[in-house]
């Protein structure tokens, strides 16, 4: 637990050393929980869900412990995850904060199993949602639900299992990672525009830059919808054209990307200088190489 609140703090160092680059700023609330939950295991919980939103590398995120004042408005609102303190608000707007993650805990514990030889082991349960809030507006935008449970009997091939009830909780983590990789490309993407191809063949554009880089946390793999804006009676609407992924970061503000779908669209709208908006998504295998 030292060693991951040690590597969190260190994460919080180096991340608002760059927060000026475009990302949004996003607070971390204290979660709140039902009562027969221990404190000790949703700290746990907390700071495995602020690791992997930092290790997205697309938003800045921010403790609410990391500043005074709001520690001491969280320790009064955290009985209730669905209400935010205007005071919290006002607080947040000046320190550029862009959003708020609240987190309500229902269910925490390691269940305890046995097999047919006689050994005792646990399997975890986890059952927690995550409120999203803008700061701006002081309005929640979104909530999402997530369950993660152990399988198996204590083998090899076990997941979420453990000798102890702690051990089990703490192995249970399920589709983490992923999910707050979700949940970012959600509530956090990020828009950008291609600059201009790079390859085509047949009439269809194969390779394309685009002007989000590393300053943005762009990796390879990230993937983006392609969108061109039309007018229509009056009302700007975006019609989706293609999409395309980074094959190379290149540089701050600049990636390469190839073109998985809509290569002729693409190549037109460029052709044609359409305003054109890229957009990131989340799709199976992102952060496969």
């Amino acid at each position: 637990m030292k060693k991951l609140s040690f590597f969190i703090l260190s994460l919080f160092v180096a991340v608002s050393l760059f927060a000026q680059n475009g990302k949004k700023v996003v607070y971390v609330e204290n979660f709140s929980y039902t009562s027969k939950i221990g404190s000790s295991h949703v700290k746990g919980l907390r700071n495995k869900i602020i690791a992997s939103l930092v290790e997205t590398d697309r938003i800045t995120v921010k403790d609410v412990n990391s500043e005074a004042g709001l520690e001491q408005l969280s320790q009064r609102q955290t009985a209730d995850a669905s209400t935010i303190d205007p005071s919290t608000i006002v607080m947040m707007k000046n320190l550029n904060a862009n959003y708020l993650i609240q987190g309500h805990v229902t269910t925490l514990e390691g269940n305890r199993f046995t097999t047919d030889e006689g050994k005792v082991y646990y399997k975890g349960s986890i059952v927690f949602s995550l409120n999203i809030v803008d700061i701006e507006t002081g309005t929640l935008v979104g909530s999402e639900n997530y369950s993660y449970s152990g399988s198996g009997s204590g083998g090899f091939f076990s997941t979420g299992t453990g000798s102890t009830a702690d051990e089990a909780i703490s192995n249970t983590s399920g589709t983490l990672d992923t999910d707050m990789e979700k949940l970012v490309n959600k509530y956090f993407a990020l828009q950008g525009t291609i600059l201009e191809l790079s390859g085509e063949k047949k009439g269809k554009a194969t390779e394309v830059y685009i002007d989000l880089g590393s300053a943005h946390g762009m990796q390879k793999k990230q993937k983006f919808d392609v969108f061109v804006e039309r007018e229509i009676a009056g009302r700007k609407s975006q019609k989706k054209i293609g999409e395309i992924e980074i094959e190379a970061v290149e540089g701050d503000d600049i990636s390469r990307c190839k073109v998985n779908k809509g290569g002729e669209e693409i190549k037109s709208a460029v052709g044609e200088e359409q305003t054109i908006t890229i957009k990131t998504v989340y799709r199976k295998g992102l952060l496969e190489f």
